[in-house]
């Protein structure tokens, strides 16, 4: 993924990973999702995508994924409005 989409708004699809239980192994696979954040870190391992932030830097932290990069799929840059 290239470092141009970092600070922006965006939607990424990605695989991820499966905790399965009582189930046949022939049956899991990695399952493909997708997020809307702002990529506010990445190395060439992985990034951050934050999806929930405060508005202020008073109020609580943000929430968000670390997401490999290994298991990008696809990252569209999504237009932010002023």
């Amino acid at each position: 993924m290239p470092e141009r989409f970092t600070g922006k708004l965006v939607k990424i699809k990605y695989f991820d990973h499966v905790e399965f239980r009582n189930v046949s192994v022939e049956k899991v696979y990695p399952a493909l999702r997708e997020a809307v954040g702002w990529i506010v870190y990445e190395d060439s391992e992985s990034i951050i995508l934050v999806f929930d932030r405060p508005c202020d830097t008073i109020s609580s932290k943000p929430s968000g994924l670390c997401i490999l990069k290994s298991g990008i799929v696809g990252v569209e840059e999504v237009a932010e409005k002023g």
